[in-house]
């Protein structure tokens, strides 16, 4: 497939455009809050127990996600899958 057909697909064309405006929107919220970021103290010492609400937060997500789709991840095991190629 040349490089014109590819281009000339609706959903490709899709893909690029709206790749392109989600990193223009990640490096204008980065322009428009640095100066916010360079003003912010550091702190002098690392506290462990600063990281406890982010632990929290990364034992909680999953657990929700599993309890919202537990439905779906229950009937996953209904379908037959064949391993082929080098994966044997």
């Amino acid at each position: 497939m040349s490089l014109k057909k590819i281009f000339e697909r609706k959903g490709f064309r899709e893909l690029i455009v709206k790749s392109i405006l989600f990193v223009g929107l990640l490096a204008l919220m980065q322009i428009l809050t640095s100066p916010l970021a360079g003003m912010a103290p550091v702190p002098r010492e690392l506290k462990p127990f600063s990281f406890l609400q982010a632990g929290e937060a990364m034992l909680f997500v999953p657990a929700l996600f599993v309890i919202y789709n537990r439905v779906k991840l229950y009937s996953a095991g209904a379908y037959g899958v064949r391993m082929t190629g080098f994966c044997r």
